[in-house]
Order: structure tokens, then sequence, then C-alpha cells
């Protein structure tokens, strides 16, 4: 496995990308991504940052079938491209990934969606679309590495994905990706990992993990943001509150 250098998209053909679909639509059908490479290079639109990352294309799982698939690939992504989370917020990165280094990846993962030739459903997989912050989470790549960050673990040092492989494979992980990307306090992951303490509390007791729990987790402390600065309350304090309220509706 080489080294590949990590490119990016000019700001420009970012809002090309977006306002001029129409031109680039057919082109998301072709078998590679040769047309793209070549128009980008020919608008001097492909730019190489200073970060390397070790080919990692061909270990990625194309299995839809496979429980583990998102888990697979959210823990590769996130550790082969070792960005920081202002970079991971450039919509020009993961532009030139989809329409790139990763382009048969993401064609095979969506296939559905892009077959469908609707507008707002292609931009999902290949741009940032509903806002920048919630883009991230729709993106068929960005998601995937942000599930990473905000389910990495540094505290479990004999597994740190732990948290990882419970949302990514409990409770539908398409739907809850969907549904943390609408709460702001996401973003700071010191909140979501006590969100997660507290259902995997509550896994570890018995309690069968659906899409459902982290609905009323969420709305939980949505609720009571109102009235404390969850930004300042540690991550502990966190799960016990989450996981007192989680324990009123699935009592064990």
């Amino acid at each position: 496995m080489g080294l590949m250098k990590l490119q990016y998209l000019s700001n420009e053909m970012v809002e090309s990308l977006h306002s001029d679909f129409v031109f680039f639509k057919d082109h998301y059908m072709d078998e590679d991504n040769k047309w793209f490479n070549e128009y980008f290079v020919s608008k001097n639109a492909l730019l190489d940052s200073s970060l390397e990352f070790v080919d990692f294309k061909d270990e990625l799982n194309y299995n839809s079938d496979d429980p583990k698939q998102n888990y697979d690939n959210i823990k590769l992504i996130y550790e082969s491209l070792k960005l920081t989370p202002s970079r991971a917020s450039q919509e020009r990165i993961w532009a030139c990934l989809t329409h790139g280094y990763l382009f048969d990846f993401v064609k095979t993962i969506r296939i559905d969606a892009i077959k469908s030739g609707e507008e707002q459903k292609i931009k999902n997989v290949f741009l940032l679309t509903n806002g920048k912050r919630r883009g991230l989470f729709i993106n068929s790549l960005a998601k995937l590495w942000w599930t990473g960050y905000l389910t990495y673990d540094e505290e479990n040092k004999e597994d740190p994905y732990q948290l990882t492989r419970m949302f990514s494979m409990d409770g539908g992980y398409i739907s809850l990706i969907m549904l943390i990307s609408s709460y702001n306090f996401i973003s700071n992951k010191k909140i979501f990992l006590g969100v997660l303490d507290a259902i995997n509390k509550l896994k570890n007791r018995g309690i069968t993990i659906k899409r459902e729990v982290y609905i009323y987790a969420l709305r939980y402390l949505n609720g009571i943001s109102g009235v404390l600065l969850l930004d300042v309350i540690d991550r502990e304090e966190i799960a016990k509150k989450v996981y007192d309220s989680l324990i009123g509706i699935y009592p064990v």
C-alpha cells in the first residue's frame, strides 16, 4: 500500500458542482471518475494538500448485506484520513474524495440514490447539502469520518471503538446519523460520548437499543439545555442525567 496525497477542490469548482448540476449530472453514472478528473485538471481545480495517507481503498467494506459494513468503513476512514475537525469540515476535501479517489466506493454504496437521477439525492452523495453542519452528517463519506470522530473513546484504552460499534450497528445507523444532525450540541464530542455512555449502560442491563432510545435521550438533553449549559457539564454527569431519564422509560 503506497502513500497518497490528500487533494481538495478549489472553492470555485465546488460552487460550480452545486450551481451547474445539469452540466455534471450524466457523468455521475460513468464507470469511473476519468471525466471528472480530466475536467478538474483542465480547470486547475485539483489541488494538493500537505497531508498524505496510506492507500486504503481495497480495504473498504462494499457489502451492504454485512451488518458490520458501516462500522468497518467508519473505523477505516477515520483512522486513515488524519484530519482535524477543522479540516474535516471543509467541503472541498469531501467533494474531491467523492469525485476522485473514492468515486467507485460511493457509487457502489449509494447506487440507488445516484440512479434515481434526483438532484438532491445525488448531491447528498457527492457534496454537502442542507447547510454545512448538517451536510457533514448526510454526505456519503463525511458522515463516516465524523461518526468515527464523535464516537472514538480515548478513555477506553482496551476498546476505544466500543461505542462506535454500538452506534453504527444498533438502532439503524443511517437514520441515527440523520437524527443527531438535528441537534447542535452533538458537535461537542464530550456531550455525545455521555449520551452513548448512558445508552450503552442501558444496553448492558438487557434493554434492546432501538432508534427510539436515541430519540428520547436527545430530546431530554435538548429540553434541559434551556436551563443548563451543557458545554460546562462533564461527560460523567451528562451520562448520569441521560441514564436516569432513560431508566424511567425503560425500567430494568
